[in-house]
């Protein structure tokens, strides 16, 4: 009998420690359930002011938004009225070319400069020593160029290949650009 409840008092004891081990636990899980659920809260409680401030921020903005393009309109009214006044009042005749020049600014076309290219010619052209000048040269059809100036209706020859090699054009060289195919 002394047997039996010794082994009934070791057995006890025994389970004793993982029951008091189990019940730790669920205190542990208890203590970590309720610590996440403040959590939660105070994230909400932050998460909710933060998004109140940044949507204040936010309408502030618009509203700055909405005064700068107010003024930015009232003021090109203003200037609007301001020039129409202007146009309105100016004293000073319009000014305009006298007839001999009229006739010699007629030939000038505009020159623009764009970057260095390759050209060839479409069909057999003739070589100009100015923009309207005198024919100097003809050149056979799909002969090869570079260029890095033009105006509206001519091209100017910077240099041009002889035998695959090319060579920089000496003089003033111009071809019409109705003639030219940009590479």
């Amino acid at each position: 009998m002394k047997f039996v409840l010794i082994c009934l008092f070791f057995v006890a004891s025994l389970y004793a420690d993982d029951i008091h081990r189990i019940n730790s636990i669920v205190e542990d899980i208890t203590k970590l359930r309720t610590s996440y659920e403040e959590c939660q809260r105070e994230l909400m409680t932050k998460e909710s002011s933060e998004i109140k401030r940044y949507k204040k921020l936010l309408k502030t903005k618009d509203e700055k938004i909405k005064y700068l393009e107010n003024k930015l309109k009232s003021k090109s009214k203003t200037q609007i009225k301001i020039k129409k006044v202007c146009e309105n009042t100016n004293k000073f005749p319009k000014l305009s070319l006298k007839a001999k020049y009229i006739d010699e600014n007629k030939d000038k076309e505009l020159l623009q400069m764009i970057p260095a290219s390759t050209f060839r010619l479409k069909i057999k052209s003739g070589i100009y020593d100015d923009i309207g000048g005198k024919r100097v040269d003809v050149w056979d059809a799909e002969t090869s160029f570079t260029s890095n100036m033009m105006s509206q209706n001519w091209v100017k020859i910077t240099g041009y290949f002889v035998d695959r090699k090319w060579t920089k054009a000496k003089s003033g060289m111009w071809v019409k650009k109705a003639q030219v195919i940009q590479r």
